[in-house]
């Protein structure tokens, strides 16, 4: 199957790491479930007014029904422990 044609693939073939932090609404991609004209995340990174500074989007390339991998539990609790440390 493409990767035009599969979503999940095209998400996949995206970039090799699992999860990073975004700053730009352009990675955020339909995934199969959610399209990514209706994410939160699109919609808060392309309003100017929005203030940005208390928060962190992160792509994570994984189903929304599996466990989540070592990698990400990694990147979030580093995320929340800076947050946590202002």
């Amino acid at each position: 199957m493409e990767s035009q044609n599969n979503p999940l693939l095209s998400w996949m073939d995206f970039d090799s790491k699992l999860s990073e932090e975004i700053f730009d609404s352009s990675k955020i991609i339909n995934d199969g479930v959610i399209f990514a004209n209706a994410s939160l995340a699109k919609v808060l990174l392309d309003d100017p007014t929005c203030p940005k500074e208390n928060k962190v989007f992160l792509g994570i390339k994984e189903g929304h029904n599996t466990s989540l991998s070592y990698q990400t539990t990694q990147l979030l609790g580093t995320h929340i422990e800076k947050m946590l440390s202002k």
